[in-house]
């Protein structure tokens, strides 16, 4: 049977008539037409590619997936009555991601729709940090899809092609993985039965006005058919992660000190006559500080980069007992400053102390800042610091 692609309706035709074999869960068959029409339209880069077993293709990190459930459902049912219900998988082919990325969120209700949609009926509970979860083995037709335009006619036999190519290497690409969270669903299954909307989104390359050729899958997965793994993986799986999340939180706030700790120390490499920038970087210290003292609801008086060393490190201190953090002597030791120092002397001596962070952190752009403008004095008064204190030592002590 010949499929027709020859124009942008009978693509857009032959779009939809995925998308519903998809959202039907007729995978085999939406499979199937869109092996058929490769075979008769693609080109012989998608050709040779498209040939993908489902047992080739995993997903790196389904336990993660599996403890974010765990874990959204232990917080749900905090509040009276409710549970973990309805969860949304977004799966992005953006070009600026290496692989097929899936983003979660978790709802305890949902709501059905004619058209067989579902859709989220109450705010996403929040699952702290989500570690990474992607789907491997889909590179090659990946690479298809993002194919950015070249310098062609969108009407030209060249142009139509490059179209044909991206809508089936897209619609490949929804079917395989929805084949492949089905696989794992039947093999490894879930601490606990929910209901899914699995939505998988292609990519938008240049020019954006015709990626509405590419597809935009959306699968609603009910409960009842998903397989429930052993009765004590959700506690087990919850506890993974609370322990987890309890290191992550640990990292972030010996990181947040560290960072703290030397914007303080870096103030004080200003000479005087650099007085505008140190005013600069010193306001912006104190404004950082009195936000933390806000948002912990801590009295600011007296917050200020000109504080004395004391009162700046019992500062700190107050920060970690506000945070409630697993150590709050771990968060206060200062090998970790002395680490971030030694990391970044590194990097500046490698850019010739100009370090290239347009986007970076605040710290890293701070950083970036007073070495640049602060002059030769703050570089080498940075530079030679010396390891640095939790009590009163000279003003450029590391």
């Amino acid at each position: 049977m010949t499929i027709a692609l020859s124009d942008d309706n009978e693509l857009r035709a032959f779009d939809r008539e995925i998308l519903a074999l998809i959202g039907r869960s007729e995978l085999l068959q939406a499979e199937n037409r869109v092996r058929e029409a490769i075979g008769q339209a693609a080109s012989a880069s998608l050709k040779s590619t498209s040939d993908i077993p489902v047992g080739s293709l995993r997903i790196e990190g389904w336990r993660n997936l599996c403890a974010d459930l765990a874990k959204a459902d232990a917080i749900l049912r905090e509040k009276p009555g409710e549970r973990l219900a309805f969860a949304v998988l977004d799966v992005d082919n953006e070009a600026s991601i290496p692989r097929l990325d899936i983003n979660r969120s978790f709802y305890a209700a949902f709501e059905r729709h004619e058209n067989g949609g579902a859709y989220p009926s109450s705010f996403d509970t929040r699952v702290g940090i989500q570690r990474p979860v992607f789907i491997a083995g889909l590179e090659a037709v990946m690479a298809v899809q993002r194919t950015p335009w070249p310098g062609v006619d969108h009407e030209s036999a060249i142009g139509h092609q490059i179209k044909i190519d991206r809508l089936l290497a897209g619609l490949l690409l929804a079917t395989k993985v929805n084949q492949v969270f089905d696989c794992y669903l039947d093999t490894r299954g879930l601490p606990l039965q929910v209901s899914f909307a699995l939505n998988t989104f292609s990519s938008h390359p240049y020019p954006l006005d015709w990626s509405d050729l590419g597809p935009d899958a959306r699968r609603f997965i009910e409960a009842p058919t998903i397989a429930v793994a052993s009765p004590d993986l959700a506690a087990k799986l919850l506890a993974e992660r609370q322990a987890a999340d309890a290191g992550d939180f640990q990292v972030e706030l010996n990181t947040f000190i560290a960072e703290i700790r030397e914007l303080y120390r870096l103030v004080r490499c200003y000479p005087f006559h650099r007085f505008i920038g140190r005013y600069r970087l010193g306001t912006m210290l104190t404004s950082h500080l009195k936000a933390i003292c806000s948002i912990l609801e801590i009295p600011e008086t007296g917050v200020s980069w000109r504080m004395s060393k004391p009162k700046f490190e019992a500062l700190l201190r107050i920060f970690a007992e506000a945070k409630e953090i697993p150590s709050v002597e771990d968060a206060l030791d200062v090998r970790h400053v002395n680490d971030l120092h030694e990391k970044w002397l590194k990097v500046a001596k490698q850019y010739g102390f100009e370090l290239p962070l347009p986007h970076g952190t605040l710290f890293e752009i701070a950083l970036a800042h007073s070495l640049k403008f602060g002059g030769p004095i703050v570089q080498e008064r940075w530079e030679n610091a010396t390891v640095y204190s939790s009590i009163a030592d000279n003003a450029t002590a590391r």
